[in-house]
């Protein structure tokens, strides 16, 4: 009997242990962890009100990053990939303006302000790993919060023309009063001013809420019960958003809201959000039909895009890649080696430095105020491409595409962040097709914040009151999870 019943006791199904608490990151120092909550505190202020503060917190986290990575846990594997990959797209642009001034390709450095937002591609890195550490999850919402309130109340009284100039010296240095009385409305129709946030720059504005626009999209479309006020403070944020970029008359940044939307939409609701989907388009047109301001914007679409600044630009990347397609022509010089094939050659054959003439390029930028159109690609693969030829274009696609995979990965994990920044990384892709969004630091440095929250893991930090929210759903997504790095709630 004895043998007969001693394994039956042994096989007798254990009562299910309690889930245990998730641990306060125990393998960082709490001084570190401070540091961490400093550090993306600083650059969510910055990212919403002052690129240079933004900058100054890149410079916290690489030093922070370095202390990270020489101790602690290791990061978990698709992390690491995107920080690899962005590193070594940091280090190409780094070394490119060399490389193509030793092959004879461009025989000029790039301006220094351009060829310093290669720091802008390592942010995505140094931020990564400083979220690992901690992350201040409703300090940084407070002041999301705040800031776009305050961007919103700023775009109307613009619109509107009722935004005080004395203020200008007040909320920006770098503020042109002139883009406060630049006029969108179609012609013999009433004054429409675009609205400029605390920025002073629609485009600024209308990017910026593109890398945002992802978090309040993902607290509307929530379908999980006992958060109602998440659902309407995040209704309430998608409206504010949507507002905001309607007033910039910013048509790649409208097309990249909706397109955003209708991902959120899909990946909360499936088939069902078709429906929905079908009155946010039926919304946005009837919007567009009754503005003549914005049916004005999409009448001279075919201007800007066939013949003029746009296409010019493009032909202009196309001809820089085709030149030279593995190197490019250095990052940061695209103006530089544009406008070095459209001046008339003086020797007969060549122009200086021994940069072929291209007639077809001077043919069109005799039209256009080719210092001003020729910044860049106005597309980011092409932009990208024609300054770093195909090492840099698949570095870049690399890097985009890890940061997609972990992102993917994490939403279908339940993180609500990781989700905000998936959507992000979809109108980034988007408005990308007609700018290239690196070239305003602010706005690469606004998207390398919301993808990095992204790939922070769910655990509380610092004391336990700071993410108490969150610290249930993080013991759920690791009782999920067949497979977890050492030291690491991912």
């Amino acid at each position: 009997m004895e043998s007969q019943n001693a394994p039956t006791s042994m096989a007798a199904p254990s009562p299910a242990a309690a889930p245990s608490p998730v641990p306060a990151s125990p393998d960082y120092p709490l001084w570190m962890k401070r540091a961490a909550a400093a550090t993306v505190i600083v650059w969510t202020i910055g990212a919403l009100f002052a690129e240079v503060v933004s900058q100054v917190a890149t410079g916290m986290a690489i030093l922070l990053s370095l202390l990270s990575c020489r101790s602690g846990p290791r990061f978990p594997t698709q992390v690491r990939r995107v920080i690899l990959f962005a590193l070594m797209l940091a280090l190409w642009q780094a070394a490119s303006p060399f490389v193509v001034q030793a092959l004879g390709i461009h025989p000029v450095f790039p301006p220094a302000r351009r060829y310093g937002q290669l720091s802008d591609t390592g942010a995505l890195a140094v931020l990564a790993c400083v979220v690992q550490i901690c992350v201040p999850w409703r300090a940084v919402a407070a002041v999301a919060a705040c800031g776009w309130l305050g961007h919103s109340l700023a775009a109307v009284l613009q619109h509107f023309g009722l935004w005080p100039e004395w203020l200008l010296s007040l909320t920006s240095i770098k503020a042109d009063p002139a883009r406060l009385r630049e006029n969108f409305a179609a012609p013999g129709e009433s004054v429409r001013h675009a609205g400029l946030g605390l920025y002073y720059h629609r485009l600024k504005l209308a990017h910026h809420a593109l890398a945002f626009f992802g978090v309040p999209l993902k607290l509307a479309t929530t379908t999980l019960p006992g958060h109602r006020r998440a659902r309407a403070a995040g209704i309430l944020f998608t409206v504010l958003f949507a507002v905001m970029v309607a007033m910039t008359y910013a048509r790649a940044a409208l097309g990249g809201l909706v397109l955003m939307a209708a991902f959120a939409l899909v990946l909360a609701l499936g088939k069902k959000a078709l429906p929905i989907l079908a009155a946010v388009v039926l919304a946005v047109s009837c919007v567009i039909a009754v503005s003549p301001a914005w049916q004005q914007r999409f009448a001279v679409l075919s201007r800007t895009g066939i013949g003029h600044d746009r296409q010019f630009s493009w032909m202009a990347a196309v001809t820089l890649a085709k030149e030279h397609p593995v190197t490019g022509v250095g990052f940061g010089n695209f103006q530089q080696a544009v406008l070095r094939r459209i001046e008339p050659p003086k020797d007969g054959g060549k122009a200086a430095g021994s940069i072929p003439f291209n007639r077809a390029l001077a043919e069109r930028a005799h039209y256009l105020n080719k210092r001003l159109i020729t910044l860049d690609g106005h597309n980011l693969l092409l932009t990208v491409f024609a300054e770093t030829g195909l090492i840099g274009l698949i570095l870049f696609a690399l890097m985009h595409f890890s940061l997609f995979a972990a992102l993917l990965e994490k939403h279908r994990a339940g993180n609500p962040a990781a989700t905000a920044a998936l959507l992000a990384w979809i109108g980034f892709h988007a408005a990308g097709v007609v700018h290239y969004l690196p070239y305003h630091t602010g706005v690469h440095l606004a998207f390398c914040l919301v993808w990095a929250l992204g790939l922070a893991p769910k655990q509380p930090c610092l004391r336990s009151g700071i993410q108490d929210d969150c610290a249930s759903s993080a013991a759920q997504e690791n009782s999920a999870s067949p497979e977890t790095e050492t030291g690491h709630n991912d």
